[in-house]
């Protein structure tokens, strides 16, 4: 569910000053200095938790989940499920490390999504059935993760990425999917209450949560981009042109917004109307059965 967090600390002094007195962690100083002959930045690690102080700023980023099955002993992984309960540890456990306030930090950038289940294996569905965000194309420049399955939409304040979990953790496992959302502008969190680390409570877990469902329901995920043969030949060129990315982007130079938000109510009504949409649906109950069941264990 959380993930990756990054986070800025208010008082950066203080936390510049606890991390230079502290032997106990590992730093190194890169090749410039203030007036003060200070070099910066100062950058380090406890576990996967990175840190990085420069002349204005103290930054920690990393995985969260990551960090939990680090100090768990479970290694540096987060292909496993990973619980509020088990976040809010984590959290606590690195603010005691830095000596953090979590009122006196602020958010910047934060991923939540789900790794889960699915009946097909995952690079076969992102691959083929997985088409278009808000009937834009994924960003093809993104290189796949080492050869997994992998499909990114990017936004201004935020992203989804889709990719073959099982794959990227070398598991056998083939069937492991993780879609999240990647929140890249602190407005994005503003807007529904979260800044700090402690305002990152069960209000604010739904938030994202709902967040996270509004975006999804925003992918054209179909059951097959072939329809059916049964369609009558004018149903087929129009699914077949309408699901694909090719197509939508030739329309926006072409037609009016009112005639293209005409356009993709027409279509995701014939794929509710053919029954192609089932894969779509069948993925958002397991990922709202799986947030139900993080929040409560």
């Amino acid at each position: 569910m959380l993930d990756f967090v990054k986070f800025r600390i208010e008082d950066k002094e203080c936390f510049e000053t606890f991390v230079q007195s502290n032997a106990s962690l590992k730093k190194t100083y890169k090749a410039y200095s203030n007036e003060d002959g200070v070099f910066y930045p100062i950058v380090g690690k406890v576990y996967n938790m990175e840190y990085r102080i420069t002349r204005t700023e103290a930054i920690v980023s990393g995985s969260i989940h990551k960090f939990y099955n680090n100090i768990s002993g479970l290694g540096n992984i987060n292909y496993n499920d990973f619980t509020l309960t088990e976040f809010y540890t984590a959290i606590d456990y690195l603010c005691d490390t830095f000596s953090i306030e979590k009122t006196k930090t602020t958010i910047t950038n934060l991923e939540f999504g789900f790794n889960i289940l699915i009946n097909k294996p995952s690079s076969y569905f992102i691959e083929q059935n997985v088409q278009m965000f808000d009937f834009q194309p994924y960003d093809n420049r993104i290189a796949t993760r080492a050869g997994t399955a992998f499909k990114i939409f990017k936004k201004s304040d935020f992203s989804i990425k889709i990719y073959d979990k099982g794959k990227e953790s070398q598991l056998e496992q083939k069937n492991l999917l993780r879609i999240e959302l990647k929140i890249i502008q602190k407005r994005f969190l503003n807007n529904i209450g979260i800044n700090s680390l402690d305002q990152l409570d069960g209000v604010a877990v739904l938030s994202l949560f709902k967040a996270f469902v509004e975006r999804y329901n925003k992918m054209l995920i179909v059951d097959s981009i072939s329809p059916w043969n049964t369609l009558e030949t004018h149903e087929r060129v129009f699914y077949e042109n309408y699901t694909n990315p090719s197509y939508w982007m030739m329309v926006r130079n072409t037609k009016t917004s009112q005639e293209i938000r005409k356009d993709k109510k027409r279509i995701m009504s014939f794929i509710k109307k053919i029954g192609y949409d089932s894969n779509k649906n069948q993925i958002l109950k397991l990922i709202s059965s799986k947030y139900h069941q993080l929040i409560i264990t």
